[in-house]
C-alpha cells in the first residue's frame, strides 16, 4: 500500500510538472505572460464572485495573463476545499476571467440547472426563465440581486448563444466577468478554444446585442 502510494504521488508530481511545461509553452505560442504560482492580488480582487467565495485553501496556479484592446484577460488553474476530514474534497476547475471598463454588470451567477435546482424553485429559490428561450431557461439556473438588470444584460443573442454552450458557469460583477466549467480542468491543448470562447461571450456582454 505504502509503495502504491508513493508511486501515485510521484505520477502525479510528473504529471503536474508536464501541464505546467505545456500550459507555459502555450502562453509563449500566444504571446503572453505565464505566472506558475499565479497571482494573489488576482484572487483578492474576484473574492466576491461566488465561485472564490467557496471553501479554503485557495489557490491559482498555472496563469496566462495579457492585455488587449483595454481588456485584462486570465486564464488559469483554480481550486479550493470544502469540508474537513474524511469529508473534505478538493475542486479543480480551469477558470478564464475578464475585467474591462467597457462592461457593467449587474451581480449576477449563470451555472447548469440540476435536479436539486429543480426542487428549490418549488420553493422559492430564484431562477430568473426567458420566455423567448426555453431551452436556455431549461439547461440553466441564473440568478442575482437586480432581475431587472439582469434581464437587460442577457439579450437575445447572448442567450441564444450560451444555449450551444451548455454546462458552462458565468459570474460577472461590474467590469468582471468569470467563464467556467464547474470541476473540469481543460488539457492545455484545449486552452486557445477555451480562450475563444471565453472572448465571444465577452463579445456579446460587451455589444448588448447591437453586434
Amino acid at each position: 500500500i505504502g509503495i502504491l502510494a508513493v508511486g501515485g504521488l510521484v505520477i502525479g508530481v510528473f504529471n503536474e510538472r508536464k501541464r505546467r511545461e505545456s500550459i507555459q509553452r502555450v502562453a509563449s505560442e500566444m504571446g503572453l505572460d505565464y505566472y506558475q504560482d499565479g497571482d494573489p492580488d488576482l484572487l483578492y480582487r474576484l473574492s466576491d464572485l461566488p465561485l472564490f467565495s467557496k471553501g479554503r485553501s485557495k489557490r491559482i496556479t498555472n496563469m496566462i495573463h495579457g492585455e488587449s484592446d483595454d481588456v485584462v484577460m486570465g486564464l488559469f488553474d483554480y481550486r479550493y476545499t470544502t469540508g474537513s476530514g474524511k469529508n473534505s474534497h478538493t475542486y479543480r476547475q480551469t477558470v478564464v476571467f475578464f475585467e474591462t471598463s467597457d462592461l457593467s454588470l449587474p451581480v449576477f451567477e449563470l451555472r447548469p440547472q440540476s435536479f436539486f435546482h429543480g426542487i428549490g424553485k418549488m420553493f422559492g429559490y430564484q431562477d430568473i426563465d426567458f420566455d423567448s428561450h426555453p431551452t436556455f431557461s431549461k439547461a440553466f439556473v441564473l440568478r442575482g440581486p437586480s432581475e431587472k438588470q439582469i434581464r437587460a444584460t442577457f439579450h437575445g443573442e447572448l442567450l441564444s448563444s450560451l444555449e450551444q454552450r451548455q454546462g458552462i458557469c458565468l459570474e460577472g460583477r461590474q467590469q468582471q466577468l468569470v467563464f467556467y466549467r464547474p470541476s473540469k480542468r481543460y488539457r492545455p491543448d484545449q486552452l486557445r478554444d477555451l480562450l475563444g470562447q471565453g472572448f465571444a461571450i465577452l463579445s456579446l456582454l460587451r455589444s448588448g446585442g447591437q453586434a
